[in-house]
């Protein structure tokens, strides 16, 4: 729910500028919404495990809180507009941090808990 306000201040920002900010049928077309519920958590656990041992494990303690975050937001480079870069980029912060004050388990799980929310969100027709 906290990256759910984020994205929601982020998407405002971003449309006060007059930039464009990311088409809902982006995301759906790339996630589905048919994916069911056991699809929706296969997704979360494979994205929040490998995008976290990735970034936070291994490119964070070797490059940097900053370097991971820029990198993490890159990689979604092909999914999102400016809105939803900048809302990856303060989630990689935040999930650098994480890891920073716990451990890399600590941060996979919460980022596998934010990806399970937003995809049992879509197939439930949350937003």
């Amino acid at each position: 729910p906290l990256f759910d306000v984020v994205d929601r201040a982020v998407s405002a920002i971003v449309a006060a500028f007059g930039l464009a900010t990311t088409p809902s049928s982006w995301i759906e077309r790339l996630f589905g919404r048919s994916v069911g519920i056991g699809g929706a958590l296969i997704a979360a656990l494979a994205a929040g495990l490998g995008e976290e041992v990735v970034w936070r494990g291994l490119v964070q303690p070797r490059y940097g809180l900053l370097a991971a975050a820029l990198g993490f937001s890159a990689m979604h480079g092909f999914q999102y507009g400016p809105d939803g870069l900048l809302s990856v980029f303060v989630s990689g912060l935040v999930l650098g941090l994480v890891r920073r004050w716990r451990n890399t388990t600590v941060a996979a799980v919460v980022h596998t808990g934010y990806d399970f929310w937003l995809l049992l969100g879509m197939q439930l027709h949350w937003w």
